[in-house]
């Protein structure tokens, strides 16, 4: 199937201008369009190399709508954040536009308890929890400690904490409300397993292409700073978690497009933990694109404009190159000076966001960058996946 070539006249609103937002970008321009971007960053990559720039905040939704309507776009692409995808929703809810699903689903799939509930109703397996009120400060609702305290809505692991004693559940309980854009929290189960997603696009409610991936999170306890595809699960369990999945996508009846969900493997079992409908951030997309060839990218961006989706999504080849993803990070604050590896892995992409001399802040407030290996050895692969923080940065 050939991609339609967009006509030059037809331009695109996107919500992010920071670097991971430039593969968005790039797939948006290869079809065709002119693409606009809202920035209040004037070094941010993506206003830098755009149509066109409005100075504003993209989290204000009044804003997004008076520069939409007024330079006559025709449609908005969100980029890797909630805010974004929220903001996009809501925009596309009032003109029309294609790409996004009811809003009682996007409430299903964006928030965590609405999504767990769904989950409970499909029999789908997700960590028990409860959503807790003002008179459950200090109450676990059943669940055996340990349990883990989330906010509602929050990014990159921000306000989460394990909690071992029933008596710090309250101070654990008003951290995660603190950093909620909701001041809103969730209790869970703790399920100590390893941590995976599996990104997929839908075609017709059904999957039409899924890649597995390993995450870890090794510098940041609830944050993913590296992560390898093709994922190292043995194919029962792949296919567990993309049936599962499936089940999810029918009983929503989800539109066509790109669908991401985390899950934990915990005793051979699937725990679905988080779900989106955005691009994942840190450069997700490249990892599988480096890996297989697939136009990931380019397929996201297709659901928001109307295009036809490339078929190498659904086409890929078995011979997958192994691939390690690494988010360049620091445990503490620092400046910046240089970047060195030391693994077997041979760098072939390095995305850097720091600049020498800079103060970073730690992780997870702060990156250095993003860096992308490559292994020829089947064995070193697997022995170094998951400890790379511990030898690629200085």
């Amino acid at each position: 199937m050939t991609q339609i070539k967009k006509s030059r006249n037809e331009s695109v609103l996107l919500l992010g201008t920071g670097a991971t937002s430039l593969p968005i970008l790039e797939a948006l321009k290869d079809l065709g369009f002119k693409v606009g971007v809202i920035v209040n960053c004037a070094s941010d990559i993506c206003h830098k190399l755009s149509d066109f720039s409005h100075f504003k905040d993209y989290t204000d939704y009044e804003s997004v709508l008076s520069i939409y309507q007024k330079h006559n776009y025709k449609y908005v692409v969100p980029s890797c954040s909630d805010m974004s995808y929220e903001i996009a929703a809501k925009l596309a809810r009032k003109k029309g536009l294609t790409g996004f699903d009811d809003m009682n689903i996007i409430n299903i799939i964006t928030n965590k308890y609405a999504f767990r509930d769904h989950l409970k109703k499909c029999n789908l397996d997700y960590p028990k929890f409860f959503y807790p009120n003002e008179s459950d400060k200090e109450k676990l609702n059943g669940l055996k400690l340990p349990v883990i305290v989330k906010p509602l809505k929050a990014d990159t692991g921000k306000g989460i904490q394990v909690v071992n004693e029933e008596k710090k559940l309250s101070d654990a309980i008003k951290t995660a409300k603190s950093v909620s854009r909701d001041n809103k929290c969730l209790i869970e189960e703790y399920k100590p397993g390893t941590l995976h997603s599996i990104s997929c696009f839908i075609k017709k409610t059904k999957i039409q292409k899924a890649f597995i991936v390993d995450e870890f999170c090794t510098d940041y306890p609830y944050a993913v700073n590296e992560s390898n595809y093709p994922s190292q699960l043995p194919d029962k369990i792949i296919n567990k978690a993309i049936s599962d999945v499936q089940k999810f996508i029918s009983s929503l009846k989800l539109i066509d497009g790109l669908l991401h969900v985390q899950f934990i493997l915990y005793k051979n079992n699937i725990f679905l933990v988080e779900s989106m409908r955005r691009m994942p951030g840190d450069f997700y997309g490249k990892l599988i694109e480096l890996s297989n060839g697939c136009s990931y990218y380019k397929s996201y961006v297709c659901s928001f404009t109307e295009s036809e989706s490339s078929s190498d999504i659904a086409n890929i080849e078995k011979n997958e190159r192994l691939i390690v993803r690494q988010t360049i990070t620091s445990p503490i604050p620092k400046v910046m000076t240089s970047i060195s590896f030391n693994c077997s892995g041979k760098i072939i992409e390095l995305f850097t966001f720091a600049k020498n001399g800079q103060d970073l802040n730690k992780f997870p407030f702060d990156k250095q960058g993003v860096a992308f290996f490559e292994y020829n050895n089947p064995i070193e692969f697997k022995s170094e996946i998951g400890q790379l923080v511990k030898r690629n940065y200085a």
